[in-house]
């Protein structure tokens, strides 16, 4: 409260006042009226001061109050943290575990197929996919081209062009 730039201004006139107060009792008497008016600017002066420092407490306590919510919620921002870090831990000793055993599997397979393949090789046996199901024959005549066909097909069209040409050039010389 002594760094409140008020209460320092309020007590610095507080003892300007005392020390009047002084010079005027050893000048006149208690019940002059300068010392009347002295002794009350100086109640004024404790007024005001001790109505100061109340504000400034409870400005203190207002303060002291914020920062003790705003601790508390960060103290659960950590227990929430420290949650979360350990349900990571958790999973990653799950995924360690899961993996390991991945390997182990692997170089069980790995070992499998390696003890296969030797086998294989052992015995003279090739795999193949490719089976057998039907023998081909030899054709006994060519399937392309049909020249009985094509030619009675020539000849047909040959004899419609022919009949559209003489058919049109009839039409036109009339």
């Amino acid at each position: 409260m002594l760094n409140n730039p008020t209460v320092q201004a309020l007590m610095t006139r507080r003892a300007e006042l005392q020390s009047e107060l002084q010079i005027a009792r050893d000048r006149y008497l208690d019940n002059h009226p300068a010392i009347n008016r002295l002794e009350a600017d100086s109640a004024a002066i404790n007024r005001q001061l001790e109505t100061t420092a109340r504000q400034a407490r409870e400005s203190i306590r207002a303060e002291y109050r914020a920062a003790q919510s705003a601790e508390n919620q960060l103290d659960n921002q950590v227990d929430r943290a420290r949650g979360n870090s350990l349900e990571e831990q958790d999973q990653s000793v799950r995924y360690n575990v899961l993996a390991r055993q991945a390997d182990t599997a692997r170089s069980i397979y790995d070992g499998l197929l390696q003890s296969y393949r030797e086998l294989n090789a052992s015995a003279g046996i090739a795999s193949s996919n490719i089976a057998i199901i039907d023998r081909a024959e030899t054709p006994t005549s060519p399937s392309s081209p049909n020249v009985p066909r094509n030619l009675a097909l020539g000849l047909l069209i040959g004899l419609g062009l022919a009949g559209i040409a003489v058919f049109l050039r009839d039409q036109w010389a009339m």
